[in-house]
């Protein structure tokens, strides 16, 4: 129920995609990591707790999983996610960090 409500709201806010959109870069081209966590991570985390689980530290941990076997390889790697998984203490970054990975965010 969660995840349609959410899919719903999406839907709904549509139109206001391209200005959302504009604002995310340029709040990431800034740094502004607090402008960012309000924006995707602090509204859906308080809305609705099981949701923002499902979608962002639980996938994030995974993918933590994932990102330590590939480094194990050779060659470079590179590495895309949405915003919201760079955010905060759930982040994939911060995941990685408690691991002893670094990373490093780009423009």
């Amino acid at each position: 129920d969660e995840e349609l409500a959410y899919l719903r709201e999406t839907m709904e806010e549509y139109e206001n995609a391209a200005t959302m959109r504009d604002g995310m870069v340029d709040q990431w081209a800034r740094g502004n990591r607090a402008a960012m966590g309000q924006l995707f991570v602090t509204e859906m985390r308080d809305a609705s707790p099981d949701l923002y689980a499902a979608l962002l530290p639980n996938r994030n941990a995974n993918w933590v999983g994932q990102i330590e076997a590939m480094l194990k390889g050779k060659g470079t790697i590179f590495i895309a996610v949405g915003a919201g998984h760079l955010i905060g203490e759930d982040s994939v970054q911060a995941m990685l960090k408690a691991k002893g990975i670094e990373s490093v965010r780009v423009q």
